[in-house]
């Protein structure tokens, strides 16, 4: 048993990485963004000697475990940072710069308003005067 456990442990341990975000330096400056956009990278954390240390398979087993299980936590906590900030990027991006969708979807909104008449509030002093004229309009009224 122990032997099979080595063998499926052991690509863990070949492989032994620990994961972390890095700002992707090949993106293109595009509306003089805050955000960057985050890439994943790796940092190998493989021993060389680990045969030279270990005494029994107990140990070995052990040791690959711990390296399995760092993998794939850097994996886990890299990758959430890495997904939250591009989805942050995108959105600002998307948000800000002139031809992006959500940009695109305010202005479309905002001329479909505009055309059957409506206005934009711009201040809080528009909606007061607005709320003001309609209660004095009220009062003349009744």
């Amino acid at each position: 048993m122990k032997k099979y456990l080595v063998l499926i442990l052991l690509p863990f341990y070949l492989t032994g990485c620990m994961f972390y975000p890095r700002i992707d330096h090949n993106q293109q400056a595009k509306c003089e963004l805050v955000t960057k956009k985050l890439t994943i990278d790796c940092i190998d954390t493989t021993p060389v000697n680990v045969g030279s240390v270990v005494n029994n398979s107990e140990e070995l087993v052990a040791i690959l475990a711990g390296l399995a299980a760092i993998s794939a936590a850097t994996a886990i906590v890299s990758g959430s940072i890495v997904i939250t900030g591009n989805a942050i990027n995108w959105l600002e991006q998307e948000g800000t710069c002139d031809d992006g969708v959500i940009k695109e979807a305010i202005n479309d909104l905002s001329d479909s308003l505009l055309s059957i008449g409506g206005w934009f509030v711009k201040s809080k002093d528009e909606i007061l005067d607005w709320i003001n004229i309609n209660k004095d309009e009220t009062k003349l009224n009744t």
